[in-house]
């Protein structure tokens, strides 16, 4: 008798402006995944047929005791980032894993089972992420395993950070800065999904996600895409020969 297959959620989140300025996009570029997935849109104020994000009531009490906080970019814009925490954990439970996906990434080539397969984390390994070598992890895109042991200890403490306001005690106040602190404190191990690229800025596109998906993150969200002068490696696939 073969294995029964694993469950997997896809999370996303964008409020109505993300949604029609790329969120659309990555939703329709779904189809190039495997069938059998459960994919989930975290809304924000608009309905495209997801869950209502605002009905979190923890990041709603967040955002409104720290709305006025001041930040000098992005990496102390703790109330933006909130709701990407919020998505993942509220979501993080009822499959086997959960693939988290930011509303920017765009899927270009089909993936297969077998490519899926090869994403996941081992049996020992808690989640598999873009490892960067001299900064905070890459989280535009990670797979966490719902049932390792440490989860709902991880989830549990990454939601009080936010209720108790903890947050604002660390050096940086991003997701990424934020995740990557929790999975340190709590010593699990992962799977490193940046391939040979784990020390360039942009993992993604350059280790073995590129051959399938672009993550047109921060400003180049405008164009849709990355630039020619991200990629370190040779692609010959046809999305970027374009």
């Amino acid at each position: 008798m073969g294995k029964a297959k694993k469950s997997i959620k896809v999370v996303t989140t964008f409020n109505k402006a993300g949604y029609e300025q790329y969120g659309k996009r990555l939703i329709e570029s779904w189809r190039l995944w495997p069938k059998g997935l459960d994919f989930v849109v975290y809304q924000e104020g608009f309905d495209v047929g997801g869950k209502e994000l605002l009905d979190i009531k923890w990041l709603v009490d967040f955002k409104q005791r720290n709305k006025n906080k001041r930040f000098q970019d992005f990496r102390w814009d703790a109330v933006r980032f909130a709701h990407k925490t919020a998505a993942v954990i509220d979501a993080a439970k009822d499959a086997d894993f959960l693939i988290w996906v930011d509303g920017d990434v765009y899927t270009h080539k089909r993936i297969t089972d077998v490519d899926l397969a090869s994403w996941l984390p081992s049996e020992d390994e808690y989640l598999s992420w873009l490892w960067r070598e001299k900064m905070y992890p890459e989280c535009g895109f990670y797979i966490l395993r719902l049932n390792h042991s440490k989860h709902q200890q991880i989830m549990s403490e990454w939601q009080r950070l936010y209720e108790s306001d903890d947050i604002y005690r660390l050096e940086e106040w991003h997701d990424s800065f934020v995740f990557a602190h929790l999975i340190k404190r709590f010593g699990v191990t992962w799977k490193s999904l940046s391939g040979e690229f784990a020390w360039h800025s942009h993992p993604f596109i350059n280790g073995p996600l590129g051959e399938f998906m672009d993550h047109a993150k921060g400003p180049r969200k405008t164009q849709g895409r990355s630039n020619p002068w991200d990629l370190a490696v040779k692609r010959t696939e046809d999305h970027w020969r374009k």
